[in-house]
């Protein structure tokens, strides 16, 4: 089993690593309809700096993510 952090900001993001989850999540990182979002979309440039953040941690990113835009994520 996998142990999963979902992060939307900078707070989020310090709890996760304190927990040392197997991997963290953000999001959403496109606008998304499938649900009311209380956080802006954080873009490609947040997914970037989040990876630079964790380091070797893989990171998942969430929320709008269609196959046209996988991989650019």
């Amino acid at each position: 089993m996998k142990v999963g952090i979902a992060t939307h900001d900078e707070a989020e993001l310090a709890i996760a690593l304190a927990a040392k989850p197997d991997y963290i999540a953000l999001g959403p990182v496109y606008e998304t309809k499938l649900k009311v979002m209380k956080w802006a979309p954080q873009g490609l440039a947040r997914v970037t700096a989040w990876k630079q953040k964790i380091g070797d941690i893989p990171l998942v990113a969430i929320g709008g993510i269609t196959p046209e835009r996988a991989p650019r994520c």
